[in-house]
C-alpha cells in the first residue's frame, strides 16, 4: 500500500515523500480558520472547530462512495496530551486496518530548508468514506490541545484516490484543502471564502484569479 500511495504522490504531487509529513499536498492550497478568535479550552470552540472542519471536509470530498488514501503519522513517545494514542486506530474496522502499511520509521518532521528526523509509524491505506467516521476523527483532532476526550495526536491526512484533492486539520486553529490544479478546489474557495485566514489570503487569492 505504500508504494501504491507513492506512485500516487510521485504522479500527482511531486515533490511530495512519504516520510516527510510537511511535504505532502501541492503549492495550490487553501487555509481555512476553523477555531477563529473563541476562547481556548472551551466547548464552544470544539464545536465550530469541528462543524466547520466537517462542511469543509465534504466540500472536498462530496461522494461519500468514493475511496480515499488515509494516511496518519504516530510519533514514538508520549504525548503531551494524551497517555493513549489508541484512539485513532479503533475507528478503522479491524479487517480493513489489517490491508494498511502499518510500520515504524524516521518520519522528517523538519520543512523545505532543514531536516529533522524522529521515531515513529507511517500508516497507509485506502477506505471508503462511508466506512470510517469522519467526524469522529475531526473531533479528535479538535479536542487535542483543548483538554476534552477522546483525542487523536497523530497528523492525518486525506487524499482523493482519483483526484488531486486532499486535506489536512492540523488542530482546532485549521486545516488545509489541496490541490494540484486550482479549478478542482475553485468552488470550495468560493463556498467558504469567509473561513479563510486573512493573513494567507493573499497568496491563496493568487491560486484563483
Amino acid at each position: 500500500m505504500k508504494e501504491e500511495f507513492e506512485e500516487y504522490l510521485a504522479k500527482v504531487y511531486p515533490s511530495s515523500k512519504v516520510g516527510s509529513p510537511f511535504s505532502l499536498g501541492g503549492d495550490i492550497h487553501i487555509r481555512f480558520e476553523l477555531g477563529g478568535e473563541l476562547e481556548n479550552g472551551t466547548k464552544v470552540r470544539v464545536e465550530q472547530a469541528i462543524g466547520r472542519a466537517e462542511k469543509i471536509f465534504q466540500s472536498t470530498f462530496p461522494d461519500s462512495e468514493k475511496q480515499v488514501y488515509l494516511i496518519f503519522y504516530d510519533y514514538a513517545g508520549v504525548s503531551p496530551f494524551t497517555k493513549d494514542k489508541g484512539y485513532i486506530y479503533t475507528l478503522i474496522e479491524k479487517e480493513q486496518l489489517q490491508e494498511f502499511y502499518n510500520e515504524p520509521a524516521r518520519i522528517n518532521v523538519g520543512d523545505l530548508t532543514q531536516e529533522e528526523w524522529v521515531a515513529g509509524r507511517i500508516v497507509v491505506g485506502k477506505v471508503k468514506l462511508t466506512d470510517i467516521s469522519i467526524k469522529d476523527i475531526l473531533q479528535g483532532i479538535a479536542n487535542l490541545e483543548m483538554g476534552f476526550e477522546p483525542v487523536i495526536p497523530q497528523q492525518v491526512y486525506f487524499f482523493d484516490v482519483h483526484s488531486s484533492k486532499g486535506f489536512y486539520m492540523y488542530d482546532d486553529r485549521g486545516c488545509f484543502v489541496f490541490s494540484n490544479d486550482s479549478e478542482k478546489i475553485r468552488s470550495i474557495y468560493e463556498e467558504l471564502n469567509e473561513w479563510i485566514v486573512d493573513y494567507h489570503r493573499p497568496e491563496i487569492d493568487a491560486f484563483f484569479k
